[in-house]
């Protein structure tokens, strides 16, 4: 599929670093799974068996060599309770760091989802001020913008800046330092396990 296809483009590209700002989601229909997220039994293990496959596949072409910054869903829920699979960033892969989300003060934003077996970090990413894309009503989670609250606009009328949030906000930060790392120490290429082990000892 197209993510797959991406994913082994990077690879051959020789990216040493995947920021996956995007995540498969599902949760078997029971009252503490997010609505937006219920599916059937089947359709999550479908999701499981797929996802290990194509990682499977893509670590014979050398995805084991690349640092994948991975996240979690926008809503708050606590994954390590099993209720939901999200996908890549809870496959079992030394190479992947998932990321969740906090706000300005350090605290688990209220779009995050959660649990300390299953994320390694978290990064900035709720009430985030960033530049919009012209002509763009609602934010990243869907929200309709508010003049005053929402956004700033220019003399014009263009809406200059925004305030959104989301993981994909999050993953990038730690994309980002990595790759500021690997500028710093080119030894580290190809290492990414050892990559991640001093993002999370910083």
């Amino acid at each position: 599929d197209r993510t797959s296809d991406a994913i082994a483009y990077a690879i051959d590209q020789g990216a040493d670093i995947i920021n996956a700002s995007w995540i498969a989601a599902c949760g078997p229909d029971k009252p503490q799974v997010p609505m937006l997220l219920r599916c059937t039994a089947d359709a999550v293990n479908e999701k499981l068996q797929r996802m290990t496959m194509i990682f499977d596949v893509l670590e014979t072409m050398g995805l084991n060599r690349i640092l994948f910054v991975a996240g979690g869903p926008n809503v708050n829920v606590d994954l390590d309770r099993g209720d939901v699979q999200a996908l890549p960033g809870e496959l079992a892969r030394d190479y992947i760091i998932t990321v969740s989300s906090v706000d300005i003060s350090d605290n688990l934003a209220p779009t995050a989802s959660f649990g300390p077996g299953t994320f390694d970090i978290a990064a900035p990413s709720y009430d985030v001020r960033t530049l919009n894309a012209l002509g763009r009503t609602t934010d990243a989670m869907g929200n309709v913008l508010t003049p005053g609250l929402s956004y700033q606009t220019l003399a014009d009328g263009t809406i200059d800046l925004l305030r959104s949030s989301g993981i994909s906000f999050a993953i990038p930060q730690v994309a980002g330092a990595a790759a500021l790392m690997i500028s710093l120490c080119p030894a580290l290429r190809g290492d990414p396990v050892l990559i991640k082990s001093r993002i999370l000892a910083s």
